[in-house]
């Protein structure tokens, strides 16, 4: 390490290795200002993601030496000044500085320092990258265990799914018996009553007639009878309608534990997900910018897959398998695919033989999942994202 203070920051932006720049850039810039760069070196953005544009600022700020000069006349400018602190301090008292700054957002000076001041060695700067590392492997670890917690809990959601199901058919049940029963008391409650008309009619007739007393002991019984069945009809409907009151009630806790589940997922998704979605915050970076064709699964779980893909820098696109749609749009998709996943478990045999048949027809690389879990999914992705040459073509 150079003795002299006052003197550092003598390396220029240009003079570092890929991954240093890679680091900075995703590190130092957010992706508004990555896009102005790009634009005003004259290169075209359209149809780049937010990682394929980190991507292209870092091959480009290799390529371009006027762009490189740019950027390193912009960090400087942004904290050199502030980088001035560090001539105060000897190597061995600014490690401790740099770990506290790491654990919160302003760290970004100093991985500038680390990398571009002379003053510093190169083992400090392998350090701050070093702990910079680590701490990728810290938000990976968190972001297993949160997958691991959304998995659990889209098996809590896709049990409440199957009682919501049967809840709401056990509640058609209770409306159609319902239905039936007020049907059957209307129709009785008319045959009563035209009994008791008729029973009237006799006995007018009767009277009228001086015919004196008539036997009407089987009319009166058959009265009596229909009397008990009406009364019966109006205690069944009852309780349907208790019954259906309580089904009600159930649905209405089922529907709300479903809500908070499903609440609980995207939060954790939302907790995974880079805010700026910058290359160097993503856990599984590898995977940005490449586009995840999901053909099957649990289409309920459609939006948990889409977050999860997304949530790694990819693009996401689904196709539920089923053929009625035609093959045509199952073309469509694996062509816009960089790789496709196909769980075997929801899908039927034809729909896996056909996803293979394509791919290979276009060379598109796929993998056949045993499960239509987000921890199957989740372990696909990490496999796509470490650049596995195995994938199947």
């Amino acid at each position: 390490m150079k003795d002299q203070k006052g003197q550092g920051r003598g390396r220029e932006f240009q003079t570092l290795f890929d991954y240093q720049r890679c680091v900075l850039l995703g590190a130092c810039l957010t992706t508004s200002e990555k896009k102005k760069l790009l634009r005003n070196a004259g290169y075209r953005l359209k149809g780049f993601s937010q990682i394929g544009i980190h991507r292209l600022l870092v091959k480009a700020s290799s390529d371009d030496e006027k762009l490189a000069r740019r950027i390193d006349s912009m960090f400087r400018n942004r904290y050199d000044k502030r980088a001035e602190v560090l001539d105060e301090y000897s190597e061995i008292e600014i490690v401790p500085m740099w770990r506290e700054y790491l654990t919160g957002d302003d760290y970004q000076w100093l991985i500038w320092a680390s990398m571009t001041d002379a003053k510093l060695s190169d083992d400090f700067a392998a350090g701050v990258l070093g702990d910079f590392h680590a701490l990728q492997h810290k938000i990976s670890r968190e972001a297993g265990k949160k997958t691991e917690r959304i998995e659990k809990l889209c098996r809590k959601v896709e049990a409440l799914e199957e009682k919501l199901k049967a809840a709401r058919k056990r509640e058609r049940n209770y409306k159609r018996q319902c239905s039936e029963s007020v049907k059957s008391m209307n129709l009785n409650e008319r045959l009563l009553a035209g009994l008791k008309k008729k029973l009237e009619d006799v006995e007018q007739f009767a009277k009228d007639s001086g015919v004196g007393q008539v036997n009407s002991s089987l009319l009166k019984l058959r009265i009596r009878e229909l009397e008990f069945t009406v009364a019966r009809n109006a205690d069944e409907i009852r309780k349907h309608i208790a019954s259906k009151d309580r089904i009600q009630i159930q649905l209405q806790v089922v529907k709300e534990k479903n809500r908070l589940g499903r609440d609980e997922i995207l939060n954790l998704l939302d907790l995974m997900r880079c805010k700026d979605a910058d290359c160097i915050k993503c856990p599984n970076r590898d995977l940005c910018d490449r586009n995840v064709l999901l053909v099957g699964g649990i289409t309920r779980l459609e939006s948990i897959y889409k977050d999860l893909v997304i949530s790694t820098g990819g693009d996401f696109k689904y196709h539920n398998g089923k053929s009625n749609a035609g093959e045509k749009l199952l073309q469509e998709r694996i062509r816009w695919a960089d790789v496709v996943l196909c769980p075997v478990d929801v899908n039927s045999h034809r729909a896996a033989l056909g996803v293979k048949k394509i791919c290979k027809k276009m060379e598109k690389p796929f993998m056949m999942l045993r499960s239509s879990s987000v921890t199957s999914i989740s372990k696909a992705l990490d496999r796509v994202a470490a650049g596995e040459n195995n994938l199947l073509r």
